[in-house]
């Protein structure tokens, strides 16, 4: 008699998701700001668009409402996905001129959690918004500045 070959199986599985997708719909603003050369001075740009000035600098925001950055996540929902701001700084430069300012201390709010949580669930956390200080020295030329900050997401 001939032995039996053992035989044995194995499930194979796959999941597929939805691509997640970010886009920004609200660039960040801090607005108009008075110079009045008392010192370095910074002005912190809440995620709910709220300007808090130190050191006398004055928001004079004109045409230019300040505003947080907005953010739209989209993706599988009730999948979770974790966000990723900068932690340190970002230069603004002002345009014709080489002066710069830093941007720091991000804060983010996503739209069901409490603030500085970076995890939310898609369907319920569909937008986030970002807030940060910006730092202004006492010597400062006038003028526009602008700059750039990244954030990303990813799924968990």
């Amino acid at each position: 008699a001939t032995a039996a070959n053992p035989t044995a199986s194995a499930t194979v599985d796959a999941e597929l998701v939805q691509t997640v997708t970010l886009v920004k719909t609200v660039d960040m603003q801090f607005g108009k700001v008075a110079l009045t050369g008392e010192g370095i001075g910074t002005l912190v740009l809440g995620v709910d668009g709220v300007i808090t000035p130190t050191n006398l600098f004055v928001p004079t925001t004109g045409n230019l409402t300040p505003t947080a950055a907005v953010f739209g996540v989209n993706g599988l929902s009730g999948t979770a996905y974790t966000v990723s701001i900068p932690t340190g700084t970002i230069p603004l430069t002002r345009q014709g001129g080489s002066e710069t300012m830093d941007v720091s201390a991000f804060s983010i709010k996503l739209a069901t959690q409490a603030l500085g949580v970076l995890t939310g669930t898609i369907g319920t956390d569909n937008t986030f918004a970002v807030g940060a200080t910006l730092t202004i020295p006492t010597t400062q030329a006038e003028g526009k500045y602008t700059g750039s900050f990244p954030v990303s997401i990813s799924y968990n």
